[in-house]
């Protein structure tokens, strides 16, 4: 026994193998381990000084943008639809030409229109020539309307049509909106209805003079549609000449006066069926007296509440009045046969006659030409717009 292995020993020595082959092989997985995973150091010095350049540049940004936001909120108004020249508060235009019009053709002749006007052919059923002698101003915008200093003759009545009303019936103004957008539908105006029914022009109308002219030659008065802030702006938006009442003085004037320079021959001033203006409004009460002092009538066309040019109208007995009903576009013709069939029986209510608004659409158009055929019976007549609006009678 004593040169073979105690067995004991042999335990020991596998055991001992197997530990160091453990050893070895969790030595090898390590050694595996680390040349497939890189050691990356962290800097944390080096993150805090690359988040503040990063924050120092984020500032340098923001800054630049910050001083730069009136030159960008000036390019933005520059491109609004609705701007309009800023002029002196002192602002003649006879006297004192807007700079802003410097580089505009000179305004046309106020006495060769007078004298074409006199001299031009027309028709039998032709309202007087337009404009007359001393009833304009000559501005380089074009003519704006007064009266004549030498006898007090006024626009509305040198313009208007002439009216006798007839006994035992109540007059009736229809009254067409929105003319001149439409070729075709102001010529049918002027064309297929009675002379006794009035037309405003749309300040956006297109050509305005020579369907001015046209309605004119054909007996038809013709008023001038000023666009003034609604109730519920921006939808709809009554276009760029909107009188606002938080505008400026000078906005309003000069988009009043570029308004009233588009036609010749108008007798007065209509407004919109739904502005917001309120007797605390300084520039409606500035508006107003532009209107009333260049003898011109004004027709309020809001039928919800009584606009406060009433109470100076009266006061003064400035040509005023407002309308009673519109025959609007949107209606179906269950609706328009509806609305006709009934508005005698209000009309006849009414103490200086009734004023019907109509939006010239081809269905409102059909209908009112066979209605106010009818209108005789119930004892009513076609009248002008200047006949309710008058207040001397």
């Amino acid at each position: 026994m004593s040169d073979q292995e105690d067995p004991e020993d042999v335990d020991d020595i596998d055991a001992d193998d197997t530990d160091e082959q453990d050893e070895s092989s969790s030595s090898d997985t390590e050694s595996s381990s680390q040349s497939f995973t890189p050691d990356i150091p962290f800097s944390s010095g080096a993150f805090i000084k690359g988040l503040a350049a990063g924050i120092f540049i984020l500032c340098l940004l923001f800054g630049w943008a910050w001083l730069r936001t009136d030159d960008t909120i000036a390019r933005q108004m520059e491109k609004l639809p609705s701007k309009t020249a800023v002029i002196d508060r002192n602002y003649n235009p006879a006297q004192k030409p807007d700079p802003k019009l410097a580089n505009l053709p000179p305004a046309v002749d106020g006495a060769a229109l007078v004298k074409e006007a006199q001299n031009r052919e027309r028709p039998k059923t032709a309202l007087s020539p337009a404009p007359a002698e001393g009833l304009y101003e000559q501005t380089q915008r074009g003519l704006l309307p007064v009266s004549r200093m030498t006898d007090g003759e006024t626009p509305f009545d040198a313009y208007k049509r002439p009216y006798t009303p007839a006994a035992g019936k109540i007059p009736l103004a229809v009254v067409f909106v929105n003319v001149g957008l439409s070729k075709i539908a102001t010529q049918a105006m002027i064309r297929d209805f009675d002379p006794n029914m009035s037309l405003v022009f749309s300040p956006y109308s297109v050509d305005t003079s020579a369907q001015a002219q046209a309605a004119r030659d054909a007996g038809h008065e013709i008023w001038l549609s000023m666009p003034l802030e609604n109730e519920t702006y921006p939808d709809p938006d009554p276009g760029p000449r909107t009188l606002f009442i938080n505008a400026s003085l000078e906005q309003n004037q000069g988009r009043l006066f570029s308004t009233m320079t588009d036609l010749i021959g108008y007798v007065g001033v209509v407004t919109g069926k739904n502005h917001k203006y309120r007797p605390e409004d300084v520039d409606g009460t500035a508006f107003i007296r532009q209107v009333f002092g260049r003898g011109l009538a004004l027709v309020d066309g809001n039928t919800s509440r009584p606009f406060f040019a009433r109470e100076m109208a009266d006061r003064n007995h400035y040509p005023y009045a407002q309308a009673q009903e519109w025959l609007n576009a949107d209606l179906r013709p269950a609706e328009i046969r509806a609305q006709l069939s009934v508005l005698p029986q209000k009309a006849v209510l009414s103490d200086n006659g009734y004023i019907l608004f109509v939006e010239p659409t081809p269905l409102n158009l059909k209908y009112i030409k066979a209605w106010v055929r009818t209108i005789d019976k119930d004892g009513l007549e076609l009248a002008p717009l200047s006949a309710i609006a008058d207040k001397k009678s």
